[in-house]
């Protein structure tokens, strides 16, 4: 997403790794949320749920969303094709999407339902409805094809830039 952001290509591979070399790589999100909330960064970047989750617990951390744009990927849960109990599998599917299991998930996790019905500010996390949130244009199939490649290149800047 931030490659695309900043220019695509050799220009945004470029600020990518501007960014990484201005900031530490932590191996767990909940050390993103103990640093700042120690004081230790006054910034971290990691996945939304994380913060209200930290900040439920005392942590004096709060969520914020890029000016320029933030990039949003669903969770889901399906039947498989040629499944031999599609009737369980369907009820189970229609468990799980429930609007009061979403609730439950959400007041338990801090993850964001894909149901457009829950008042997320009514909710635990107080997390904003995806109407304010600017989302950018993200190529999934894209950076999807590219995966192996990219983590190469992610790994060779964290590398040098150490």
């Amino acid at each position: 997403m931030l490659v695309d952001l900043w220019g695509g290509g050799d220009a945004g591979w470029k600020k990518v790794t501007e960014l990484f070399r201005n900031m530490k790589v932590l191996n767990r999100s909940s050390l993103v949320f103990q640093g700042v909330g120690n004081g230790e960064y006054p910034l971290g970047i990691s996945l939304e749920y994380a913060g209200p989750m930290w900040a439920a617990g005392g942590a004096p951390v709060k969520v914020i969303y890029p000016d320029d744009g933030t990039f949003a990927a669903m969770e889901g849960v399906a039947i498989i094709k040629d499944d031999p109990n599609p009737e369980s599998a369907k009820a189970f599917v229609d468990f799980v999407n429930a609007k009061a299991t979403r609730e439950m998930i959400l007041k338990a996790t801090f993850r964001r339902p894909t149901r457009s019905d829950v008042d997320l500010t009514k909710l635990p996390g107080g997390m904003p409805p995806m109407s304010q949130i600017k989302l950018l244009k993200y190529d999934e199939q894209g950076w999807t094809d590219k995966r192996t490649q990219t983590l190469e290149r992610i790994k060779d800047i964290i590398q040098d830039s150490r």
